[in-house]
């Protein structure tokens, strides 16, 4: 599993959703986390990362979650701060990458003016970077779960009022 996270940190290593630092559209909003705020990891992540994590609960399954306190050494990021405001979906065999709802309220690279502006290589390289991990049955059974809690959390935040 170590050589499909190498290949998937590989693809991401050069891209960014867009050709700035969004951190200062937000004051790094993501890069806040707590003991409730934080990063899912994907199975075998924390081992490629050398990083300890708690654990959580998502559908069913124990998922590692990652904290920070703001700042990192940018190349030891967990995928779900690469990718974000973004996540992988995987439904019926397909892979797609959409917006992550639950980024919506609060990363402004989510908003109508902005979304035009990320940058197609980054949304490609997301999907590339989860091709490569579907090969891993236990990722692929994780990702399965996690695109259906996306499905729970867009229920909230794609509604009309």
């Amino acid at each position: 599993m170590l050589k499909l996270y190498a290949d998937a940190y590989a693809a991401l290593s050069t891209v960014t959703p867009i050709p700035a630092d969004c951190g200062m559209l937000c004051q790094n909003r993501c890069c806040h986390g707590d003991e409730d705020h934080g990063m899912i990891l994907f199975p075998g992540e924390a081992e490629f990362l050398g990083i300890t994590c708690k654990t959580r609960e998502m559908n069913g399954m124990e998922v590692g979650f990652f904290t920070c306190n703001g700042t990192c050494r940018r190349n030891r990021r967990p995928l779900s701060c690469r990718i974000y405001p973004y996540a992988p979906y995987f439904k019926d065999g397909v892979l797609t990458v959409l917006p992550d709802p639950r980024a919506k309220y609060v990363c402004p690279l989510l908003s109508e003016d902005a979304i035009g502006f990320i940058q197609a290589d980054f949304l490609t390289a997301i999907k590339t970077a989860f091709t490569v991990l579907l090969q891993s049955p236990e990722i692929s059974d994780m990702l399965v779960r996690y695109s259906e809690m996306l499905d729970e959390y867009k229920k909230f935040t794609e509604k009309e009022w």
